[in-house]
């Protein structure tokens, strides 16, 4: 079953991938609009989503510390293979890359912005 939705997923991107860069001549996909009221919505989502994933990330981010203080976890982390840098960044990296990208595409917002 696993093997058949793999090849399903592969399928529907490939076939996302051609239509999108198909000529318009050839093919036209549908566009969605929103009224201009939605933007005030969508920033506030934004805002939201954003909020949310930095406090569920600095939660997994101090949990990854404290993982390692924890007496009982050593069977844990070794039959892992964990250690605290690597989890530490493992964790940290995703908020990071996060972060970044929302600094860098900032820019990119506010010009499209009406």
């Amino acid at each position: 079953m696993r093997k058949i939705l793999s090849y399903a997923g592969l399928l529907c991107v490939i076939l996302w991938l051609v239509f999108s860069y198909l000529p318009e001549s050839m093919v036209t996909l549908g566009t969605v609009a929103f009224p201009a009221g939605a933007n005030l919505a969508f920033r506030f989502l934004l805002i939201g989503g954003v909020g949310l994933f930095l406090l569920i990330q600095a939660w997994l981010t101090v949990e990854a510390v404290g993982f390692f203080r924890s007496g009982s976890s050593r069977v844990t982390a070794k039959a892992f293979g964990l250690t605290r840098p690597r989890e530490v960044l493992l964790t940290v990296l995703p908020l990071l890359l996060t972060v970044g990208l929302a600094l860098a595409s900032r820019s990119v917002w506010a010009s499209l912005m009406p």
